[in-house]
């Protein structure tokens, strides 16, 4: 079992901890109290940490496997640092600003911008990363500066993409999951397809420690916000990292998508099962 800080800027209570505690997490409040607004918390809190290596997850993470098997695949001893890419990029025209070639944070770090590289032409995930604060401390404390000041905070939407851009000034060493989220929901009587959060994956045959699956292995889902049953089935799109799915929020029918239904109760009752189960555990928290 990982050890677990749980970072908060004071707005815990006691009892808060108390039960963090309970289930093996310590407690952790930011060093210079403070109003940490558009999600401000994550640079202060990975750099307070008593981690070397930190996996960092917000708090509407659900891992679907153990995630101490990231620790040991060899993409992560290699670069030092794994990440995982959001929906959006360049290709985008209503989304994924901060990929594209003319935003104004890649002119002021002043490094070149390459079509072919899916790092510089789509937006990452911040929600969900692992480090190695000693081999990465340059990038990190320039994702820290440009997450702490209110100019980046506004033009990035608070922290999103500082360590893409970080990583990228850098040229530092990193793994990029070369698969898009998945969206995982359910269907509604009239055939149209509800989601409820995204999934990330990693890929086929790409680590011994995954056993070299013949197929992507779903890690964990982001972004459930309340209670409810949703995570029925998952759908997938085929467009490259970089590239713009014809997906837009709400509900879809997915044949207008392009996209692939996975059908998990006959395709992967496994994955099926797992996500019933991590649900339910989530709805009762």
């Amino acid at each position: 079992q990982l050890p677990v800080e749980f970072w908060h800027a004071y707005e815990l209570k006691d009892f808060h901890c108390e039960a963090l505690a309970s289930v093996g997490a310590t407690c952790k409040a930011l060093q210079v109290p403070g109003v940490y607004p558009l999600w401000q918390t994550t640079m202060p809190a990975i750099m307070s940490s008593s981690f070397r290596e930190v996996l960092w997850l917000d708090t509407d993470i659900t891992h679907l496997i153990d995630p101490a098997v990231l620790f040991e695949t060899e993409a992560y001893k290699r670069e030092g640092a794994l990440f995982w890419p959001d929906l959006w990029g360049s290709g985008c025209s209503e989304f994924g600003q901060s990929s594209w070639r003319q935003h104004i944070v890649r002119h002021l770090l002043d490094f070149p911008y390459n079509e072919s590289d899916p790092s510089c032409t789509h937006e990452h995930e911040a929600g969900h990363l692992l480090l190695d604060k000693v081999r990465h401390w340059r990038p990190i404390c320039l994702a820290n500066y440009l997450a702490s000041r209110d100019f980046f905070a506004q033009v990035l939407h608070g922290y999103k993409d500082v360590f893409r851009l970080a990583w990228l000034k850098f040229k530092a060493s990193g793994w990029l999951s070369p698969l898009r989220p998945g969206l995982v929901g359910g269907f509604v009587t009239n055939g149209q397809f509800i989601t409820g959060s995204l999934v990330h994956f990693w890929p086929a045959g790409d680590e011994p420690v995954f056993g070299a699956p013949k197929e992507r292995v779903a890690i964990y889902v982001h972004q459930k916000k309340k209670p409810g049953i949703l995570w029925q089935d998952i759908i997938t799109f085929p467009e490259p990292l970089g590239a713009c799915t014809k997906y837009r929020m709400g509900f879809v029918r997915v044949e207008d998508l392009g996209a692939h239904w996975w059908n998990l109760a006959v395709n992967h009752q496994g994955l099926s099962e797992s996500l019933s189960i991590n649900e339910q555990l989530w709805n009762r928290a």
